[in-house]
Order: C-alpha cells, then sequence, then structure tokens
C-alpha cells in the first residue's frame, strides 16, 4: 500500500504541479508607445483608434495585458527628441513612431527598443534604416509611399511568388497621382 500511496504523490506533482504554478503565473503586460508628431486627435478620429483596435484584435487588451502610452508634439517637430526619450524611460516594449521625424527621434533615442516606423516617406533615403528588405537595427515598420519607393519592392515579391510570370498588369485610378507615381 505505501507503493500504491508513493506513486499517487509522485503523479499528482508530475501533473497537478504545472497546472497550479501555471493557474498562479501573471499574464505579462505589455507595453506600446505611440508618437506622433502631430496635435492628439479626438477620440472619434478613426485612425487614431488603428493600432488599438488591431491590438485588440490580436488578443492585447488595454486596461488587462496591454498600456498604451501616446505622446503628440502638437505639430512641434523639435518636441519629438524629448517626448521619444521619455518612452524609453517608461520602459516600453515597443514604439509606434509615424513619420521620418518620429522615426528618427524614437532611433536616436535608444538602440534596443524595437521600433514601427509608420508614415509615407523613404526611410532609406532618411538613413533610417539600411534597406528595406533587410532593415538593420531596431528599426521595421510599414510605410504607406507614393514616390515610387515600394514598388520595385511589390514587384520583386510578385516575381518570386510567380516566377514565370512575364506579363504584369495593374488595374487601378487613372486620376491618382500616388499611383502614377509608383507606376513611373
Amino acid at each position: 500500500m505505501k507503493r500504491r500511496s508513493c506513486v499517487t504523490a509522485i503523479a499528482a506533482t508530475l501533473f497537478v504541479a504545472p497546472l497550479l504554478l501555471h493557474a498562479q503565473t501573471a499574464q505579462r503586460v505589455f507595453r506600446v508607445g505611440i508618437l506622433r508628431p502631430s496635435a492628439a486627435p479626438p477620440p472619434s478620429d478613426i485612425a487614431a483608434r488603428g493600432i488599438p483596435n488591431a491590438l485588440r484584435d490580436q488578443g492585447y487588451l488595454e486596461g488587462g495585458n496591454l498600456v498604451l502610452e501616446q505622446r503628440y508634439a502638437d505639430g512641434k517637430p523639435d518636441r519629438l527628441p524629448l517626448l521619444a526619450r521619455e518612452l524609453v524611460q517608461e520602459r516600453m516594449d515597443a514604439i509606434v513612431a509615424v513619420g521620418g521625424p518620429a522615426v528618427r527621434a524614437a532611433k536616436d533615442a535608444s538602440a534596443n527598443v524595437p521600433i514601427i516606423m509608420y508614415g509615407n516617406f523613404d526611410p532609406v533615403a532618411q538613413g533610417l534604416v539600411e534597406n528595406l528588405a533587410r532593415p538593420g537595427g531596431n528599426v521595421t515598420g510599414v510605410l504607406i509611399a507614393p514616390d515610387g519607393t515600394l514598388a520595385g519592392k511589390r514587384l520583386e515579391l510578385l516575381k518570386s511568388a510567380v516566377p514565370k510570370a512575364t506579363r504584369i498588369a495593374y488595374l487601378g485610378a487613372p486620376a491618382d497621382a500616388s499611383t502614377r507615381l509608383q507606376l513611373a
């Protein structure tokens, strides 16, 4: 009977203890900073709600496992370096920087905090990344670049997905200036 009790105790330790430990582990809270050169948008601004909504769709909830710290320069780019340093000092897990000047300020403030750039600019020409394929450093992100910087990359990706393609067509709004720049 002693042997059976010993086996039961070992089984309980092996199977139940990890479950109890897991149940006691606190959920990690992620800290994300948002750095924008503009003024704070009104709560009804759909674009401003985009990042929190996208994070919520991925399971990150403000007040739960997510803290969003937003900094706005109120149209004064000279404030961006101070605001970026504040976010770094508050130990953000990542910083979303909108526009080239905000990315520069965040990059100058830290070489370790991941920076997600967002905007309509050429990060290679501004010296923020080495190239689009392999940005290097702590800067990565999403670009909305109508000036042709991404057209070549898109074509490269398409050619790698369909290597035998010899002709490619594009359908778009003819009056759209950004489309004309991409195709030039």
